[in-house]
């Protein structure tokens, strides 16, 4: 845990400096910063943690494929349908300046429910929030940097063996973006968690007894992101293309009854994918201050060690929703999502409600 002493200590720091430091009056203005950010799709990329909320869900889907499965051959194929509700609520608030960077609390909280049919119902909570960065001056004065904590709590109870998994994880998460031109921009990001909880289950003897083991995982997720943002169809269109990848190490565990309890997969797991999106939207003119929206997707795995009853490595997926913006600083949306994979071993859909509320 000493990756978050020392970011627990730069956050602190900063926010210090932010405090003591004379509100500088700026060369680059807040209010172009953060139109910016909107026009150029980096906005986004601050505020929604979709991206890693899909790896996630897919990593339980390959999970569960483990215990689905009738037959241990390599060969052998299932299918795994779940859905998913999801809200998110971000904000981005000024909280200072120096002479020569822009301070901001950002703070994101985060509530799913998934489901796979007669199979896993699970939920997950993830509290984030930390310091935001942006130079006043300078050539790097469009982009920003962060670094934030994380808290999160998940409960999983697989249906079908009358078990739980249950545990909460802590870490840190750091973050950048660059405008580079009119149309381009770049985001990454990189999260490191350490996650602990525990797994029981009633034993298949005669007093099915309850079996529990300790679990101790430690999680890296690492995203990049190429955007293209530009005026299109009377609208606005986002190109996105990024490399996603997730991974998981896993301590070896004895349960209760003093038998090794291992992972499905070992105690390693990795999945990374490589993404292109295109978002297209358009202002209502029905409704003032309103955005429709859809969004088109298709990724391919380059790596994933869980694939052993879901092959399946290309995913297409479809949104539409609706934004209200009643002010620069506010945002809501409603959006329907559905990813499928090629072959149609694995789909997922659901909704996703996004609130945003800046400068406060």
């Amino acid at each position: 845990m000493n990756k978050l002493g020392i970011t627990l200590t730069l956050l602190v720091t900063l926010l210090r400096i932010s405090v003591i430091e004379s509100f500088a009056a700026e060369s680059f203005p807040e209010e172009q910063w953060r139109q910016d950010l909107g026009m150029s799709g980096l906005r986004r990329s601050i505020a929604l943690d979709s991206p890693l909320g899909e790896l996630l869900t897919r990593n339980i889907s390959y999970r569960m494929s483990s215990m689905m499965t009738e037959s241990a051959d390599p060969e052998g194929s299932v299918s795994v349908d779940s859905s998913s509700s999801i809200i998110q609520f971000n904000s981005l608030a000024t909280i200072g300046s120096n002479n020569n960077t822009g301070f901001f609390l950002k703070t994101t909280a985060r509530h799913v429910d998934f489901e796979i049919s007669n199979e896993l119902n699970a939920n997950a909570k993830r509290l984030d929030f930390g310091i935001l960065a942006r130079p006043l001056t300078g050539k790097s004065r469009s982009g920003y940097f962060g670094a934030s904590l994380i808290f999160e709590e998940n409960n999983g109870h697989p249906t079908m063996t009358k078990s739980s998994r249950l545990g909460d994880g802590l870490g840190i998460r750091l973050e950048s973006g660059k405008i580079l031109s009119k149309r381009w921009s770049v985001s990454g990001k990189a999260e490191f968690l350490d996650w602990t909880g525990e797994k029981k289950m009633r034993s298949m003897n005669m007093d099915h007894q309850v079996v529990s083991n300790p679990i101790k995982n430690e999680r890296i997720y690492a995203n990049f992101d190429l955007i293209r943002s530009s005026p299109f169809l009377r609208g606005r269109g986002n190109w996105r293309s990024g490399i996603h990848h997730l991974s998981n190490r896993f301590e070896q565990s004895i349960n209760s009854m003093g038998s090794p309890a291992p992972e499905p997969f070992g105690n390693s797991e990795r999945l990374g994918i490589v993404r292109t999106g295109f978002l297209q939207m358009w202002p209502s003119a029905k409704v003032k201050d309103a955005t429709l929206y859809i969004e088109v997707m298709a990724d391919y795995e380059f790596e994933n060690n869980m694939n052993k009853y879901i092959r399946d490595s290309v995913t297409f997926s479809s949104k539409a929703g609706v934004a209200w913006t009643p002010s620069p600083l506010s945002r809501i949306q409603l959006e329907w999502q559905n990813f499928k994979g090629q072959k149609g071993h694995r789909g997922r859909e659901g909704i996703m409600l996004v609130v945003l509320l800046d400068g406060f």
